[in-house]
């Protein structure tokens, strides 16, 4: 827009203008008011608010007048990169105020693209999209900016305090430290780095005694599975992990249960250990879950507990034909399709311990009713 048009456009608002407020009147007169008829002072204001040339709010839910239209396109028309990425920050700042922090980020977007070579004006639009982007919780994002900013202009103060803080937001406790320090060496008194390297310090600490006691935690866990491990490789259990051409011993994934219950075998203070062990019967097509089954107990004592006397008789067994003396136990093979009878009065370590049995978790072991 060249300057005759400038001038022929601001003409046009100011006859709008006089138009406006003339219709207004006209109104009045139509609605059958008298001309003496003092107007309402409030009245009159809001109805000229309403003019492009006052209105101090834009609605972009609605289509902007011709007028509006080249309201807007004066002020953004310049073609100083400075100047232009001043309207953007103002404009920035604006919705910020407002708390519409996402539209002020699009608004110091367009300022940065702008690409004007100020240092300081674009420290602070840096500084200012981070400000907006911490508030809404993109802390990663508004410290880069931080960073960006501090590029432009290394001793930007609010740059430092809002990267301070966002450090702290990210759990980076040290690191807030060091920002406050750096901000701190230009400005010894200044309160808001002071309050906030008292609490990166205090945190700082107390993250450093939760990481003391997490690695102190992980390390007795650790030498819980090396032990539970060597216990298992002293029996002889043979884990299908092993088996594999890859592995080269014992894997703690291979002692995870794919059972819903989560239930894992385990090393007691005594030194025994505990799997999980399920009962199939395949001609119900049902199951019984142990989930802590001693490597030392007989298979026997388990049945009796389940079909002996005074059990419960299990619901699918409408005949009662699970008894302790008719059932045979027996395990598979899984590389022969085999399956292996086990004499109940033997302990679930003989199965185990069996070179011929690849465990995997949990423990299956087959329960059938002779006939």
């Amino acid at each position: 827009m060249d300057d005759t048009e400038r001038k022929k456009l601001i003409e046009k608002l100011d006859d709008d203008l006089d138009g406006f407020i003339q219709s207004k009147i006209q109104e009045k007169a139509a609605r059958g008011e008298p001309e003496e008829k003092e107007v309402d002072y409030d009245t009159l204001v809001q109805e000229i608010e309403s003019h492009p040339a006052f209105m101090t709010e834009l609605d972009l839910s609605k289509p902007l007048s011709p007028e509006m239209q080249g309201l807007i396109a004066l002020k953004y028309e310049d073609d100083d990169p400075k100047e232009k990425a001043e309207s953007y920050k103002e404009d920035g700042n604006v919705n910020f105020k407002k708390k519409d922090y996402r539209l002020a980020i699009d608004n110091y977007n367009v300022a940065i693209q702008c690409k004007c070579d100020d240092k300081l004006l674009n420290a602070i639009l840096y500084t200012n999209r981070a400000t907006a982007q911490f508030y809404l919780g993109n802390n990663r994002s508004a410290l880069l900016d931080c960073v960006v900013a501090r590029k432009f202009k290394p001793d930007h103060m609010k740059a430092m305090i809002k990267g301070a803080q966002c450090c702290q937001e990210l759990k980076r406790f040290q690191d807030a430290m060091t920002w406050c320090d750096q901000g701190l060496l230009l400005d010894p008194g200044n309160e808001k780095l002071l309050q906030l390297r008292t609490k990166a310090e205090k945190l700082n600490k107390s993250q450093e005694r939760d990481l003391r006691k997490q690695a102190a935690a992980d390390r007795r866990k650790e030498a819980e599975h090396q032990r539970l491990l060597a216990a298992i490789k002293t029996r002889g259990v043979t884990l299908a992990s092993s088996q594999k051409p890859s592995s080269n011993s014992l894997l703690l994934t291979s002692l995870e249960s794919h059972h819903p219950s989560g239930a894992k075998v385990h090393l007691d203070q005594e030194g025994t250990l505990h799997w999980p062990v399920m009962f199939l019967y395949p001609e119900y097509q049902q199951t019984d879950y142990i989930e802590a089954f001693s490597e030392n107990s007989r298979f026997c004592d388990h049945i009796q507990a389940m079909f002996g006397t005074g059990a419960d008789t299990p619901p699918w067994d409408t005949g009662r034909t699970y008894t302790p003396d008719r059932i045979e136990i027996y395990y598979e093979e899984q590389q022969a399709k085999t399956l292996h009878q086990v004499d109940t009065d033997a302990t679930l370590s003989t199965v185990l311990s069996d070179s011929r049995y690849v465990d995997h978790l949990p423990v299956e072991v087959v329960n059938l009713c002779r006939k």
